[in-house]
């Protein structure tokens, strides 16, 4: 753990490259900050943080730069200096049967994150990983085609064409609708699943797989979804300007950004600083997270250069979760419309 002069000298260098994109020395920091310290004494603390990881030496000076570990503890140290005591988030406690608000509201978020900042945003959703069914049925359409339409409570709609000649013998479609109404409407797409034949079995003594086609081969589960806008925005910043490759390969491929979110999620605000080569190298990416349930995630962030004004954009991104905290709090059923 870094002690108060490390802390203080740490924090000015970083606030000195960020405002010039250029290595910091001892005599900028002398000339710049009222340290009360010696240029020998700031080089020997400059060296010390060097060895601890947050200083990295280049080649073109005697000045340092803050690496991406420095970064990260001087933006954590920012979100907890701002933070207040968070809640899990349970939409259902909430918004009761409107799941789809909770979603609205995190892409309400972006949107305003994105008019108040020069960077990309995201936004991420989990997707329910077993839906309830609202809406299923058969529909004859003529020369020996039928039509299975399930629609989910996530929005979801799913259909398939199925060629299909009806026999005189055959059990009516309107028998077969009231059948799965009854039986599958408001249950979950695994207890459909799970339970068709043996419930249609029971009910007519034939197996619904006779009617070869009706539901199978449809693919139920969704990915998690990942909107990413103003991405092209990254280009306006000098030191991205060139970096044309880099920002078409996460236009084209989010799932760099996807990994990062899924694999180093957090109830609150998480940060990432690439320094790495590949497609987040010289990006930060902050989110404010939140735990929807036991297996579903939301969030919304912004996508930008390393050297930002951190200050603003913790404070912004702060500002908004707690909006949105106090939105849920109250169950507010106009939030995210």
């Amino acid at each position: 753990m870094l002690n108060i002069r490390e802390s203080t000298i740490l924090n000015n260098i970083i606030e000195a490259f960020i405002d010039s994109g250029m290595p910091i020395g001892s005599r900028t920091l002398v000339k710049s900050f009222d340290i009360g310290l010696s240029s020998a004494t700031i080089r020997n603390v400059m060296s010390d943080l060097e060895e601890y990881g947050y200083l990295i030496k280049t080649h073109h000076s005697s000045g340092r730069i803050p690496s991406s570990k420095a970064i990260e503890l001087y933006v954590h140290n920012l979100i907890n200096s701002n933070s207040e005591n968070r809640h899990y988030i349970n939409m259902d406690d909430f918004l009761e049967d409107e799941k789809n608000r909770f979603e609205h509201l995190i892409v309400k978020a972006s949107k305003l994150l994105s008019s108040m900042t020069e960077y990309a945003t995201l936004t991420f959703v989990s997707r329910e990983p077993n839906p309830v069914i609202k809406e299923l049925f058969l529909k004859e359409l003529g020369d020996n085609q039928i039509l299975f339409l399930l629609v989910l409570d996530n929005d979801q709609v799913y259909n398939k064409i199925i060629d299909y000649k009806m026999d005189k013998g055959d059990i009516s479609i309107e028998i077969i609708n009231n059948f799965l109404e009854e039986n599958f409407k408001s249950k979950t797409i695994d207890y459909f699943i799970k339970n068709l034949n043996p419930l249609f079995f029971r009910e007519f003594k034939l197996d619904f797989k006779n009617l070869t086609g009706y539901y199978e081969d449809i693919d139920f589960s969704e990915d998690d979804e990942l909107k990413i806008e103003g991405i092209e925005r990254l280009l306006m910043h000098p030191e991205l300007s060139e970096r044309v490759n880099q920002i078409a390969q996460i236009m084209e491929d989010d799932s760099s950004i996807k990994d990062l979110i899924f694999n180093d999620i957090n109830n609150g605000i998480n940060v990432f600083i690439g320094d790495e080569e590949g497609a987040l190298e010289k990006l930060s990416v902050i989110t404010s997270s939140y735990k929807l349930d036991d297996d579903r995630w939301a969030s919304f962030g912004i996508i930008a250069p390393i050297r930002i004004n951190y200050g603003n954009a913790i404070s912004t991104i702060i500002k908004l979760d707690r909006d949105i905290a106090k939105y849920i709090a109250r169950g507010d059923k106009n939030a995210g419309r």
